[in-house]
């Protein structure tokens, strides 16, 4: 999957780095690497997650290279807020608008701490500014998350939180949180957790999380 995409990979001057949209939107005299523009950040990192485990396998310098212009480029796109949370958008662009929603933003949160595990470009300062933006926004009814990750959208029952609990180290209170929506989940049964990946994925990261904070 890696070597499939690295045609759509484009390195910019000032250091950072993209992906090209892997869908032809536009003619190929026009849009010869890719599609016609800048991929969403999720759509990128769901595909950088999976080059994060490669790393984490064998430090390969140009695979260490590209995961780092990704994180300029994304860091480059977020704003600090005035209480000192880390907001980004779907798209990148000069213009913010309501911020990334939940369900999506949960890989962006996890390319952050993942990169900061591996000493790519994100520090500590800004793990702990996206676990403000866990805590002081998305989680300001806690235990029932919001469906953005601005804060202003209104409390939802969204299955997603339970997909930062990478967070957790640093926004303990997500876990039982997670753990609350899940159960109010599995007691209405309106989701199907055996059959739905993305329903036995969020089942895991909880366990995980707490086999971790426990093992701290």
């Amino acid at each position: 999957v890696y070597a499939v995409h690295q045609r759509e990979f484009i390195p910019l001057a000032d250091g950072s780095g993209t992906w090209l949209e892997p869908y032809t939107h536009g003619p190929r005299r026009c849009y010869p690497r890719g599609g016609s523009r800048p991929n969403p950040f999720n759509r990128i990192h769901f595909l950088l997650l999976p080059m994060l485990d490669l790393l984490h396998l064998e430090d390969d310098p140009t695979l260490r290279q590209q995961l780092t212009m990704q994180a300029r480029y994304f860091l480059q796109h977020c704003r600090v807020t005035s209480d000192d949370c880390l907001l980004w958008e779907y798209e990148p662009g000069p213009y913010p608008s309501a911020g990334e929603d939940l369900s999506h933003a949960a890989c962006q949160a996890e390319f952050i701490v993942r990169c900061y595990q591996e000493g790519i470009v994100f520090g500590e300062l800004e793990v702990r500014r996206a676990a403000n933006t866990l805590t002081r926004r998305i989680l300001r009814h806690h235990p029932v998350p919001v469906g953005d990750i601005s804060g202003d959208s209104a409390p939802t029952l969204d299955l997603a939180i339970a997909a930062w609990c990478h967070l957790a180290p640093w926004a303990p209170t997500v876990l039982p949180a997670a753990e609350q929506v899940l159960a109010t989940a599995l007691h209405e049964a309106k989701f199907d957790f055996i059959k739905e990946g993305w329903g036995i994925r969020l089942l895991s990261q909880v366990a995980l999380a707490r086999q971790h904070a426990a093992a701290l």
